[in-house]
């Protein structure tokens, strides 16, 4: 009789076939830019004064950071990856 722990399943050796084969060549950067804006038809604004262009800012905004890095200064090397959101309000101020 063979030790219960000793043995691969057919299915472990599967997931593991599987997960390498689906992880052999990550996908090729998109083309830059991403977006056609000129299609859009959208043209900004570039004769605004500036007290217009603080005016347009003013509002609540939502936002994401996504950071990933790799720390090599330990004995075994440290992946990180951190998303993090927030909320931003810009409003008007007078005295600048």
């Amino acid at each position: 009789m063979v030790p219960k722990g000793n043995v691969i399943s057919a299915r472990s050796l599967y997931f593991l076939l599987l997960l390498m084969v689906a992880c052999a060549k990550p996908l090729d950067w998109p083309r830059s830019p991403l977006y056609d804006f000129d299609a859009l038809g959208h043209r900004p604004q570039r004769d605004l004064e500036l007290s217009e262009v603080r005016k347009a800012m003013v509002g609540h905004y939502a936002h994401f950071d996504v950071v990933a890095y790799e720390d090599t200064t330990t004995r075994t090397t440290m992946r990180s990856f951190i998303v993090s959101y927030g909320f931003t309000e810009f409003f008007w101020m007078e005295t600048g």
